[in-house]
């Protein structure tokens, strides 16, 4: 499904900026408080299965449902023609993915920079009943 140039209600989608297992995220953008967003969209061939959408429709809700410096905030889901997506904050700078292929100096230095953190979000959500 092309939606680059659509609009979903009042966000109106830019690009395609990554791409997980199970979504696609795209940077989208709401005029309304002018506030570029990520709009994370479950991929069409998970569609067809009910628990795929079911899963990551709970994970939205469950994750929208936190509060913490380390998570991204969740501002908004649905569907699109029966395509389950989720609107939340679009966080600058490279993916953990980009940092580690920098090279095994660098992991061990990113490593310790961002553990403490993530085990903090990561225990947050646990309490909350939300694992990933």
């Amino acid at each position: 499904m092309d939606i680059i140039g659509r609009s979903i209600g009042r966000y109106e989608i830019r690009e395609r900026i990554g791409e997980g297992g199970m979504a696609y995220i795209y940077e989208a953008y709401d005029p309304d408080i002018d506030r570029t967003l990520a709009l994370k969209i479950l991929k069409e061939e998970h569609c067809i299965d009910g628990e795929h959408k079911d899963r990551f429709l709970r994970e939205g809700k469950a994750a929208g449902a936190l509060n913490h410096p380390n998570i991204g905030t969740i501002y908004d889901g649905g569907s699109l023609v029966g395509v389950p997506y989720i609107l939340m904050e679009l966080l600058e700078g490279a993916s953990l993915g980009a940092l580690l292929r920098r090279g095994p100096t660098r992991k061990s230095a990113v490593g310790l920079k961002i553990a403490p953190p993530l085990a903090d979000a990561l225990a947050d959500a646990q309490a909350h009943g939300v694992g990933h």
